[in-house]
């Protein structure tokens, strides 16, 4: 593209060849960055949610123990 130019063009056509690449490794470790987030995020709330259905019947046993140690 820039070779026309002689050895600067040369040069630039380097720099912006590294550039592209640099700029496509940056795209993958964000999205290997951001699929982490979203994993860790969904698991607390996939936690949360699971341990709120539970919540009634472990207050049930709760009770019945303290009443049954009375």
């Amino acid at each position: 593209m820039l070779t026309s130019l002689g050895g600067v063009g040369a040069l630039l056509n380097g720099i912006i060849e590294n550039f592209g690449t640099l700029l496509i490794i940056i795209f993958f470790a964000d999205l290997v960055y951001m699929m982490t987030k979203k994993h860790d995020y969904e698991l607390i709330k996939f936690q949360r949610d699971r341990i709120t259905k539970m919540l009634p019947d472990l207050i049930k046993a709760a009770e019945s123990k303290i009443e049954g140690d009375q």
